[in-house]
């Protein structure tokens, strides 16, 4: 059986893979497109995954090594503004959204053909799932709370919390927070990611955003 300090380093593994996909399904800044001008993502998410995912991380992640290496060529702000544009196709608008990235659109859908709305039950199912376990939206994530960049960013927290305890020995509170990690992933991004995922791959005209949604979405079937 893993000894505290392990399951305290896969715990802290999850919540940086977390916080990087929430990072990368922000919308994006010079900051990203230069971590991405370097070759960071990739380089870091093989260090997180190799212990999680092993294969299956393989192809999304060459995807994104691919995208760096056209991205090596390309000033920062031109990598950000190609981002951008893809980004607000998919995610923002102003026309119909290729990828709505919220829980309730597909929710909705689910439950009733020719769905897909916002600001349903389900949105405010998240926001109580945030409220029960302390967590309060970061000021730059100016979104509605069922957006997969703050679920992302949720699962990170809670990830995070989860190594402190392993780290305290605290294993009662390591295996909570471990355990609402899971019911979160169950009762909502786990019910939503793939179909997300999915019409990103088939909206994007750039690898990264349809690499960085099948990760995600791997990670939580």
């Amino acid at each position: 059986m893993p000894k505290s300090h392990e399951k305290a380093g896969f715990a802290r593994a999850e919540a940086e893979f977390f916080g990087l996909s929430c990072r990368c399904l922000q919308r994006p800044d010079e900051t990203l497109a230069a971590l991405l001008k370097e070759g960071g993502v990739s380089i870091r998410l093989r260090e997180l995954l190799s212990c999680e995912t092993g294969d299956r991380a393989f192809d999304p992640v060459g995807a994104i090594e691919a995208f760096e290496a056209e991205c090596a060529e390309m000033p920062v702000d031109g990598i950000r503004l190609r981002l951008e544009v893809d980004y607000n196709r998919l995610f923002v608008g102003p026309g119909a959204l290729l990828a709505p990235p919220y829980e309730s659109y597909y929710a909705s859908e689910a439950r009733q053909a020719g769905g897909g709305r916002l600001r349903t039950e389900d949105e405010r199912a998240v926001a109580a799932a945030y409220r029960k376990s302390g967590f309060a939206v970061p000021e730059p994530l100016v979104e509605l709370p069922d957006h997969i960049a703050i679920e992302l960013e949720f699962l990170a927290r809670l990830a995070g919390a989860e190594a402190d305890f392993w780290e305290r020995g605290s294993e009662e509170e390591a295996l909570e927070s471990q355990s609402a990690q899971a019911r979160f992933i169950e009762e909502h991004l786990g019910t939503w990611a793939k179909a997300f995922a999915e019409r990103v791959g088939a909206g994007s005209r750039t690898v990264f955003y349809p690499a960085i949604a099948n990760l995600a979405a791997a990670y939580c079937s």
